[in-house]
């Protein structure tokens, strides 16, 4: 079907050049498994000025995301 489970980004950018970073991350959270890696997901897509994370529990924000991204 086209699936891809990702511990990584894709860089979209459109015909003026202006860049969107999609993230995602395997199962990270305190019902799943933590599979996920954050610090590889993340790399490279500081090109783009906007990024949207896409993991697959809530509870991953305040565990390990807000924390990364009060440091930046």
């Amino acid at each position: 079907m086209g699936w891809k489970i990702l511990n990584e980004n894709h860089i979209i950018e459109n015909e003026s050049g202006e860049k969107l970073a999609i993230i995602g991350i395997e199962n990270w959270g305190v019902r799943f498994a933590q599979y996920g890696k954050l610090h590889k997901a993340i790399q490279g897509s500081e090109v783009a000025p906007v990024r949207i994370l896409l993991s697959h529990d809530p509870s991953h924000w305040d565990a390990e995301v807000r924390k990364k991204i009060s440091r930046n």
